[in-house]
């Protein structure tokens, strides 16, 4: 387990790895780390400050920090309602980032989130998972464990150890958390007026690229910058 705050000195493991600290202050985006620190570890806590202007002042992180190295690294998004159509390109786009070996990073908490989550862990790419709760005492699925043995897992929350339950404020927070992470960010579906709409226009604001399937149903997410994934022809990729 891993700890990695914005202020004062700061402990952190990588799995299976010793401990090591850091002296740093986010705001000058600063950090000095000791003796023993590994090269992934540092490059976590500087990645950690520039997110921290979302009132996260303390990470905990647990399996492979290396991942956090990625450059294209790929945040997942859909609403716990989603429509048939835009199910099905669900599947086909989590098969094809399954084959590409993509870095993704997502809280997988809604239904079709979870069903992204099955597939990827069928490939041979690195995950981010970030639950809306303190890693301390949470209960892995083997599925998860594997992975964490093959240095393919990364878990980092943003929570204390007193947050041990997932509530609304918690996940959204969260869903940010997520997407401040991410190089680009894929929303499947957003309700109108709901929380991921809103989690969308401030990623917009933020100038991150953001996509959605190309479909009228995301005509909302459309209308607020996002670029449509569709389907090249001839091979079945999206674009």
């Amino acid at each position: 387990m891993a700890l990695i705050s914005g202020y004062g000195k700061t402990k952190a493991r990588a799995s299976g790895g010793s401990f090591c600290s850091w002296h740093g202050n986010y705001k000058t985006e600063r950090a000095f780390p000791d003796a023993g620190c590994s090269s992934s570890a540092a490059a976590a806590f500087f990645r950690f400050s520039k997110i921290l202007f979302l009132e996260v002042y303390s990470i905990t992180a647990r399996g492979n920090l290396d991942i956090l190295k990625q450059s294209d690294m790929l945040a997942l998004f859909c609403s716990r309602r989603c429509p048939g159509d835009l199910i099905l390109k669900l599947y086909d786009y989590a098969r094809e980032l399954r084959q590409q070996n993509a870095t993704v990073i997502g809280g997988f908490h809604t239904p079709m989130e979870q069903e992204c989550l099955t597939i990827l862990l069928r490939g041979a790419g690195s995950l981010v998972i970030c639950p809306a709760r303190s890693l301390e005492n949470m209960r892995l699925p083997a599925s998860w464990k594997k992975l964490l043995d093959a240095g393919r897992l990364l878990l980092l929350s943003p929570f204390t150890e007193k947050q041990h339950r997932v509530t609304a404020n918690q996940a959204n927070l969260r869903n940010e958390f997520v997407a401040a992470l991410a190089t680009q960010i894929t929303i499947v579906y957003a309700d109108t007026g709901g929380k991921t709409e809103q989690l969308a226009a401030r990623i917009t604001d933020w100038h991150k690229s953001l996509f959605t399937f190309d479909s009228a149903a995301n005509s909302n997410l459309i209308n607020l910058g996002a670029r449509g994934l569709t389907v090249a022809s001839g091979d079945g990729r999206f674009c």
